[in-house]
């Protein structure tokens, strides 16, 4: 996992990133983030972003619909986001190689001065793996273009411990989370 800085590369992991997942990220604030990518051969097989702005959370402008995102802003203030996180499917189907890139994730984020962090994603699936960690809290559920979104937060110095415990589960195959997602109606 290592960090890029020009901007043909952050161009690269725009395109590849927008292939995962059908999302479009502007170039502009992928500049200003902290992109960080997963090699394999030569090739980008996974990444994610480290964003550091106030004024624009790409998980908020993606997941959180227009009359919440006032309140959303507030709430996440002084917090970092991680988003545009993918896998090539055949990295992550090799298990040993999709837990290195998720603690060399885990270890960036470590690091980061901030106290908070926020994400989200409009997968279910996903929902239930980030809502699996004790000290992982859901704290906004949306509609974004007939598709249900949630936004995670989370403090910094227990994403490790997070992550730790979302392999774990993975790897017993214990995703199905009883905590509280289930139970969240629509805000």
């Amino acid at each position: 996992m290592k960090r890029i800085y020009s901007l043909t590369k952050i161009k690269n992991f725009s395109d590849l990133y927008f292939r995962a997942s059908g999302f479009k990220v502007p170039i502009e604030y992928l500049a200003t983030s902290q992109v960080y990518v997963c090699e394999q051969d030569g090739r980008y097989v996974g990444g994610f972003v480290v964003g550091k702005s106030n004024e624009y959370k790409r998980t908020l402008e993606v997941f959180v619909s227009d009359e919440n995102k006032n309140s959303m802003y507030l709430m996440s203030e002084d917090t970092i986001e991680v988003c545009c996180f993918w896998m090539d499917k055949n990295f992550r189907s090799n298990k040993m190689a999709s837990i290195f890139c998720w603690i060399r994730m885990c270890w960036i984020i470590t690091w980061q001065k901030e106290k908070q962090i926020i994400w989200g994603t409009n997968n279910i699936s996903l929902a239930k793996v980030y809502d699996l960690p004790a000290r992982s809290h859901c704290v906004h559920i949306d509609e974004q273009a007939g598709k249900r979104s949630y936004v995670f937060m989370a403090a910094t110095n227990y994403f490790l411990l997070g992550v730790g415990s979302v392999i774990k589960n993975k790897l017993l195959g214990n995703i199905n989370s009883k905590k509280r997602i289930v139970t969240y109606n629509k805000r």
